[in-house]
């Protein structure tokens, strides 16, 4: 049985650019996810530059209640964000697919971070 969050996760999907890079459309709200689980990442390290401090959440989509919305959102990116206890985050690398032993979806774990 998987853990049951509170909270909401909406997924935002950038609008089209043109060759030159600019932006043609507005950003589309794609998916609300529900009953998600989030939990700060903080980690500290030493760079060549000095110290850097990264902040962000782990989130944790469940399948269930979004088994739909995940099947419309499968092609998830890092291009994507999403907004997370009402700030907007970027999705840092490729959110995996959580099964059991048996293959059966469990839901959806991503690390966001703080938009430059």
């Amino acid at each position: 049985m998987a853990i049951k969050g509170k909270e909401d996760v909406i997924l935002v999907v950038p609008g089209e650019v043109d060759y030159h890079g600019d932006p043609v459309g507005g950003d589309t709200q794609a998916a609300i996810f529900s009953q998600c689980v989030v939990w700060p990442r903080v980690s500290t390290e030493v760079e060549r530059e000095g110290t850097v401090i990264t902040e962000g959440y782990n989130v944790w989509i469940p399948y269930g209640p979004n088994a739909a919305t995940l099947f419309a959102a499968e092609e998830i990116t890092g291009e994507d964000r999403v907004i997370v206890r009402g700030d907007e985050w970027r999705i840092t690398g490729t959110p995996a697919d959580q099964r059991t032993m048996k293959s059966k979806r469990l839901g959806l774990q991503m690390v966001v971070g703080r938009i430059a």
